[in-house]
Formats: C-alpha cells, sequence, structure tokens
C-alpha cells in the first residue's frame, strides 16, 4: 500500500468527520511514523516534506 496515499486519505477523513476522530488520529500518527522510518532507508524513494510539512514527525 501507499503509505503516503493512506495518511492523505485519513487527514481527509478526519477533516471532514463530525464527532470523535481520536482512533483516525492515532493510526495517523502511527502511519507517519511509518513512513517516517521507511524514509530513514538510504534506498528509499520518499518526498519526505509531506511528513514533516505538518510537525507531527520530527525528522530523525
Amino acid at each position: 500500500a501507499d503509505l503516503e496515499a493512506t495518511i492523505d486519505q485519513l487527514k481527509s477523513d478526519i477533516a471532514s468527520a463530525e464527532g470523535d476522530t481520536t482512533a483516525e488520529e492515532a493510526q495517523l500518527e502511527t502511519l507517519q511514523a511509518d513512513l517516517a522510518e521507511a524514509c530513514d532507508d538510504p534506498r528509499a524513494d520518499c518526498t519526505n516534506d509531506s511528513v514533516q510539512a505538518d510537525g507531527s514527525v520530527d525528522p530523525a
């Protein structure tokens, strides 16, 4: 699965959701951490800007 696409979809779901999005936000944080970890691999082809731009994942 494309982590970045999944993250974007989740952000969209949270933005349009009414009510409690705690579970979705927790899932989003987990996915962003997974993406950041994957992007630490020098072989990975990542557009890491999207991860760091919102400040929720600190670059290693």
